[in-house]
Formats: structure tokens, sequence, C-alpha cells
């Protein structure tokens, strides 16, 4: 049996806070003395999908069984055209997680000090846990 006594977490770990999400409705129900409450998560929108959204969506339900373009070469071809960029330039990533992953855990240019502009407490822990100084 191997003895679990000898395994170390990286330091760079010891240092990470647990994510505390927001309250829950009940919650600010209580708190402001309420019943009726709208509350949204922080990535929640009040007025819905766009119709442009909803009509996109609606086309590709029958190609749901496929895997989209990984590279996105479609999605970067119209954007380097619009703005005048090399497709080299731009990186095509699900979500703001993804990039800072990318980022925090590049191998051929380790960062040092990552600054985030942040809107999501939770962002913060990749790079903390990559070993970098984040703030």
């Amino acid at each position: 049996m191997y003895n679990t006594n000898r395994i170390r977490s990286r330091k760079a770990l010891d240092k990470l806070k647990p994510y505390t999400p927001g309250k829950l409705l009940w919650e600010v129900q209580k708190e402001i003395g309420q019943k009726r409450v709208i509350k949204l998560a922080s990535n929640e929108n009040p007025i819905g999908p766009s119709p442009k959204a909803i009509e996109a969506i609606t086309k590709s339900l029958s190609k749901l069984n496929r895997y989209p373009d990984a590279h996105a070469a479609k999605l970067k071809k119209t954007i380097s055209s619009r703005l005048s960029l090399s497709t080299q330039q731009l990186i095509i990533t699900n979500g703001a997680d993804e990039l800072i992953t990318l980022i925090s855990t590049n191998p051929h240019r380790p960062l040092r000090t990552s600054v985030y502009m942040m809107g999501y407490s939770n962002h913060l822990a990749t790079p903390q846990a990559a070993t970098h100084t984040a703030h």
C-alpha cells in the first residue's frame, strides 16, 4: 500500500481559496424581507437570448451529432478579415476560463505575473495554481 502521508501538494495550491458562490434566492428574500425577488447569477441575462442567437441555434440543431471545428477556422477568417489581422493573431476559446488556462499553463512562455480585470472571482485560481503571482 502506498503511504499517502508522503504526498505533498505544490505550495502554490496551498494559497488557493475555494470559490464562494453568491447567496441563494431564499437567502436574499429573507435578508431583504421580500417574497418577490428576481436574482440573477453572474452570467445570467434578464432579457434572454437575442432572436439572432435563437435562429442560429435552431439552424444548427441537426448538426449536434458532430464536433465543431476546434480551430474555428471560418470564424477566425471572418474576424481576421474584418479587423485586418492575421488568423495567427487570434485565439478563439470557449470562454474566459479556457483562455486563462491557456495563458497560465503555456509551457513555451511561462508567465511570472498575471494581471486580471475580472468579474468572476474564481478566475484567479488557474494562474495561482500554475505557480504564478496573480493580481
